[in-house]
């Protein structure tokens, strides 16, 4: 760099506003070569940022950050590189941990749900428990009765948990376009510093829908084989005079 103090006019084309006040408060951008013409021809480059594509995930980004890192690293052996997993460490501590309690709450709502289920199946069996009487009147064995409301019930569940997963998919689809948008939410709040800004966006995972699914059906096919299997082995009057 030289020594002399060098002074030039600029013209300001933008703004950038990013939930990071060192670069939205005190950072300027300009090209290399405008900084070369400014401060001098010997203008040491102490960083280098590589723009990855962007990924569906998050993972899939930390893995693609990787493999730029160690290629980096392999065809310029004096330079000193760092993935998104290394330089957000902590951030990525702190997502798992939140992944954690993710499972939780999830878990949670699926004891609702399942209890929502639960009472509705159960409720309608014991309606139909005269018609279980006329059924087995009919001559129809208890298994077979067991097997009738078990299959019911199992379709009960399927068509629910089709609905649900087709209007959470929407959800997040959503979610993953156009995002929650924090700072409209979060414009008015004080956050005691901590810079606030863009949109909250999601990520699909397969294995939750898939998890959500087989509960709601194996939840429904459960609370009807139950119930079923004790009012089929009802006597046949008993049945029939059920209130």
């Amino acid at each position: 760099m030289d020594d002399s103090l060098n002074a030039d006019e600029f013209l300001i084309v933008g703004l950038v506003n990013v939930p990071a006040q060192e670069i939205s408060q005190s950072g300027i951008f300009m090209s290399f070569g405008s900084a070369k013409a400014l401060l001098g021809e010997n203008l040491p480059v102490t960083t280098l940022f590589a723009s990855l594509p962007r990924a569906r995930t998050l993972d899939l980004e930390l893995n693609a950050s990787a493999k730029a890192a160690e290629a980096a690293l392999s065809a310029f052996p004096n330079l000193a590189t760092r993935s998104i997993k290394e330089a957000a460490g902590d951030y990525l501590a702190m997502r798992t941990m939140k992944a954690k309690y993710s499972s939780l709450i999830i878990l949670v709502v699926l004891l609702i749900a399942g209890v929502g289920i639960v009472n509705t199946i159960l409720m309608s069996v014991f309606s139909r428990v005269k018609e279980i009487g006329v059924l087995r009147a009919y001559g129809m064995r208890p298994a077979d009765i067991k097997r009738l409301f078990s299959l019911e019930g199992m379709f009960i569940g399927l068509v629910g948990s089709l609905g649900g997963v087709a209007f959470g998919c929407l959800g997040v689809w959503a979610s993953i376009r156009w995002g929650i948008p924090l700072d409209k939410m979060m414009s008015n709040l004080d956050m005691g510093g901590i810079p606030m800004g863009g949109a909250l966006h999601g990520e699909w995972h397969i294995s939750t829908i898939i998890m959500g699914f087989m509960f709601g059906v194996l939840a429904s096919w459960a609370s009807a084989r139950i119930p079923s299997s004790k009012a089929g082995k009802l006597e046949i009057t008993d049945a029939l005079r059920f209130v």
